[in-house]
Protein backbone atom coordinates (compact mmCIF):
# COMPACT_ATOMS: atom_id res chain seq x y z
CA UNK A 1 0.00 0.00 0.00
CA UNK A 2 1.31 3.56 -0.88
CA UNK A 3 1.17 6.04 1.83
CA UNK A 4 1.77 10.03 0.86
CA UNK A 5 2.39 12.44 3.02
CA UNK A 6 0.34 14.66 4.29
CA UNK A 7 2.22 17.63 2.72
CA UNK A 8 2.30 15.86 -0.63
CA UNK A 9 -1.40 15.12 -0.24
CA UNK A 10 -2.04 19.09 0.63
CA UNK A 11 -0.28 20.54 -2.47
CA UNK A 12 -1.87 18.11 -4.89
CA UNK A 13 -5.39 19.59 -3.12
CA UNK A 14 -4.33 23.23 -3.73
CA UNK A 15 -4.26 22.43 -7.42
CA UNK A 16 -7.10 20.34 -7.56
CA UNK A 17 -10.22 21.96 -9.04
CA UNK A 18 -12.74 23.91 -6.98
CA UNK A 19 -15.72 21.62 -7.22
CA UNK A 20 -13.44 18.82 -6.66
CA UNK A 21 -12.03 20.39 -3.33
CA UNK A 22 -15.55 20.89 -2.15
CA UNK A 23 -16.37 17.61 -2.87
CA UNK A 24 -13.47 16.25 -0.89
CA UNK A 25 -14.65 17.75 2.61
CA UNK A 26 -18.77 16.84 1.66
CA UNK A 27 -20.22 15.60 4.35
CA UNK A 28 -23.16 14.83 1.28
CA UNK A 29 -20.66 12.83 -0.30
CA UNK A 30 -19.49 11.03 2.38
CA UNK A 31 -22.91 9.63 3.66
CA UNK A 32 -23.57 8.60 -0.04
CA UNK A 33 -19.94 6.56 0.11
CA UNK A 34 -20.93 5.11 3.12
CA UNK A 35 -24.15 4.28 1.95
CA UNK A 36 -23.06 2.35 -0.79
CA UNK A 37 -20.86 0.49 1.38
CA UNK A 38 -23.25 -0.84 3.66
CA UNK A 39 -25.64 -1.27 1.10
CA UNK A 40 -23.17 -3.80 -0.40
CA UNK A 41 -22.62 -4.82 3.43
CA UNK A 42 -19.11 -3.08 3.75
CA UNK A 43 -19.40 -2.28 7.99
CA UNK A 44 -15.90 -2.96 8.93
CA UNK A 45 -14.83 0.40 9.99
CA UNK A 46 -11.50 -0.23 8.37
CA UNK A 47 -12.45 -1.37 5.06
CA UNK A 48 -15.02 1.88 4.82
CA UNK A 49 -12.10 4.39 5.59
CA UNK A 50 -10.25 2.47 2.86
CA UNK A 51 -12.74 3.18 0.20
CA UNK A 52 -13.38 6.86 1.32
CA UNK A 53 -9.60 7.53 1.57
CA UNK A 54 -8.99 5.81 -2.05
CA UNK A 55 -11.92 7.85 -3.06
CA UNK A 56 -10.14 11.05 -1.80
CA UNK A 57 -7.02 10.00 -4.15
CA UNK A 58 -9.01 9.87 -7.03
CA UNK A 59 -10.30 13.39 -6.54
CA UNK A 60 -6.47 15.16 -5.78
CA UNK A 61 -4.97 12.96 -8.89
CA UNK A 62 -2.99 10.27 -7.14
CA UNK A 63 -5.34 7.59 -8.19
CA UNK A 64 -6.95 7.23 -11.54
CA UNK A 65 -10.69 6.66 -11.23
CA UNK A 66 -10.51 3.67 -13.59
CA UNK A 67 -7.59 1.93 -11.30
CA UNK A 68 -10.06 2.37 -8.19
CA UNK A 69 -11.81 -1.20 -8.52
CA UNK A 70 -8.12 -3.30 -8.20
CA UNK A 71 -7.18 -0.57 -5.47
CA UNK A 72 -10.11 -1.95 -3.65
CA UNK A 73 -9.68 -5.77 -4.27
CA UNK A 74 -5.76 -5.57 -3.66
CA UNK A 75 -5.00 -2.93 -0.76
CA UNK A 76 -8.79 -3.76 0.71
CA UNK A 77 -8.40 -7.45 0.20
CA UNK A 78 -11.99 -7.40 -1.65
CA UNK A 79 -13.21 -9.80 -3.74
CA UNK A 80 -13.47 -8.69 -7.17
CA UNK A 81 -17.58 -9.22 -7.44
CA UNK A 82 -17.99 -6.64 -4.35
CA UNK A 83 -14.95 -4.38 -5.38
CA UNK A 84 -16.37 -4.08 -9.06
CA UNK A 85 -19.82 -3.49 -7.45
CA UNK A 86 -18.67 -0.72 -5.35
CA UNK A 87 -16.70 0.87 -8.03
CA UNK A 88 -19.64 1.20 -10.26
CA UNK A 89 -21.62 2.42 -8.38
CA UNK A 90 -19.11 4.96 -7.22
CA UNK A 91 -18.45 5.48 -10.96
CA UNK A 92 -22.02 6.04 -11.65
CA UNK A 93 -23.29 7.90 -8.80
CA UNK A 94 -19.89 10.09 -8.32
CA UNK A 95 -17.25 10.01 -10.11
CA UNK A 96 -19.82 10.40 -13.30
CA UNK A 97 -21.07 13.68 -11.63
CA UNK A 98 -17.41 15.28 -11.68
CA UNK A 99 -15.90 13.62 -14.93
CA UNK A 100 -15.18 17.12 -16.62
CA UNK A 101 -13.12 18.31 -13.62
CA UNK A 102 -11.92 14.73 -13.07
CA UNK A 103 -10.02 14.55 -16.70
CA UNK A 104 -8.46 17.83 -16.49
CA UNK A 105 -7.13 17.00 -13.47
CA UNK A 106 -5.90 13.26 -14.61
CA UNK A 107 -5.03 14.84 -18.28
CA UNK A 108 -7.12 12.27 -20.08
CA UNK A 109 -10.49 11.02 -21.06
CA UNK A 110 -11.88 9.02 -18.45
CA UNK A 111 -14.30 5.81 -19.19
CA UNK A 112 -16.36 4.74 -16.47
CA UNK A 113 -17.20 1.20 -16.15
CA UNK A 114 -20.46 0.91 -14.94
CA UNK A 115 -22.00 -3.02 -13.75
CA UNK A 116 -25.22 -4.17 -15.54
CA UNK A 117 -27.05 -4.15 -12.18
CA UNK A 118 -25.76 -0.49 -10.63
CA UNK A 119 -28.45 1.90 -11.54
CA UNK A 120 -29.25 6.00 -10.15
CA UNK A 121 -31.29 5.92 -7.36
CA UNK A 122 -33.49 8.13 -9.01
CA UNK A 123 -34.60 5.95 -11.91
CA UNK A 124 -34.90 2.84 -9.36
CA UNK A 125 -37.24 5.52 -7.89
CA UNK A 126 -39.09 6.64 -10.78
CA UNK A 127 -39.65 2.77 -11.71
CA UNK A 128 -40.97 1.86 -8.74
CA UNK A 129 -43.25 5.20 -8.82
CA UNK A 130 -44.43 3.71 -12.24
CA UNK A 131 -45.16 0.25 -11.21
CA UNK A 132 -47.52 0.66 -8.48
CA UNK A 133 -50.86 0.24 -9.89
CA UNK A 134 -53.50 3.73 -8.99
CA UNK A 135 -56.20 3.39 -7.92
CA UNK A 136 -58.75 6.15 -8.29
CA UNK A 137 -61.73 5.55 -5.68
CA UNK A 138 -63.79 8.14 -7.92
CA UNK A 139 -63.37 6.38 -11.36
CA UNK A 140 -66.53 4.17 -12.35
CA UNK A 141 -66.06 0.86 -13.79
CA UNK A 142 -66.27 0.93 -17.49
CA UNK A 143 -68.50 -2.20 -18.61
Amino acid sequence: MIKYTKEKISRLYKETPKDLQEAIFSQKIANELKEICLKNKIEDEKIILGIIKNFGYVFVGLLHPNKFQNILEKELNLKKIKAKQIASEINVNLFLRFKKSLELLHKTKIKFETGEKVKLPEIENLQKEKTKEVIDKYMEPIE
